[in-house]
Formats: structure tokens, C-alpha cells, sequence
């Protein structure tokens, strides 16, 4: 029953890591850097954080180095 099911979900896990780490993972912590010190208005920096704190989550998750 589950058993058919860990091998798609090591799949997209895969998948998902890769994305992460050739997309999102290499420009979005550069970008939420620059709007944290540049936003003028708070809810704009306060997104760059939260936005900032799942990529460092998404890094844990994949067991990847902070610069990655």
C-alpha cells in the first residue's frame, strides 16, 4: 500500500531539492538581502525575512550548506 508510494515521494523530493538548488536556492536569498536593506516600507522587508527564513529552512531540509 505505502510502500509504492516512498519511492514517488523520493521522487519529488528530488525533484523539488533540484528546483530549490538550480532556481530559488541561488538568486531569492540575494534578492530578500537587497529589499531587507533597501525597503522603505515595512511589510516589504518583513516579506524579504519570512522569505529568507524558508529558504533557510528549505536548506536544512535538503542538508545543504548555507551558501548552496
Amino acid at each position: 500500500h505505502l510502500a509504492g508510494h516512498d519511492a514517488e515521494a523520493q521522487i519529488l523530493s528530488n525533484i523539488q531539492r533540484a528546483f530549490f538548488t538550480d532556481h530559488i536556492g541561488d538568486w531569492l536569498p540575494t534578492l530578500c538581502d537587497k529589499v531587507i536593506a533597501n525597503a522603505r516600507e515595512p511589510f516589504y522587508k518583513a516579506m524579504a525575512e519570512l522569505s529568507n527564513a524558508v529558504v533557510g529552512f528549505e536548506r536544512e531540509m535538503f542538508g545543504l550548506d548555507s551558501k548552496s
